[in-house]
């Protein structure tokens, strides 16, 4: 089994402007403004096993994407390739990282992406 968890804050979608008040201790912040959505895309040796879009969290959808997918794999030595995006253009990726990965009957390989790919054991 593979085990994919993400946490990514997809680009602003509209200039968020500054926060209108008299208050001195918030002159100059930025308003929140809700974030795109996260495109992620796993393959298995090449053959595309899953592709699916994360919405923000919060309730204005200001906040990280996050998810996690379970994909059962074939036992043996396989190519993993892990693809996230969170920009407006639907043609490129901003974060690809590929392996080879061992998998055997009853254990999990678990890659986590949080300011960066970071693999079960390391």
């Amino acid at each position: 089994m593979l085990v994919i968890s993400i946490k990514l804050a997809g680009d602003e979608a509209e200039d968020a402007g500054e926060v209108e008040s008299e208050l001195p201790h918030l002159k100059g912040m930025k308003k929140r403004s809700r974030r795109l959505p996260v495109r992620l895309r796993v393959s298995v040796d090449g053959q595309i096993v899953h592709e699916g879009v994360y919405e923000p969290r919060g309730v204005r959808g200001d906040s990280a994407s996050v998810g996690t997918v379970e994909l059962p794999v074939e036992p043996g030595k396989r190519i993993v390739t892990v693809e996230l995006d969170g920009s407006p253009r639907s043609d490129t990726w901003a974060h690809v990282h590929s392996r080879e990965v061992e998998f055997s009957f009853g254990r999990r390989r678990v890659v986590q992406f949080e300011d960066g790919f970071h693999w079960d054991g390391e």
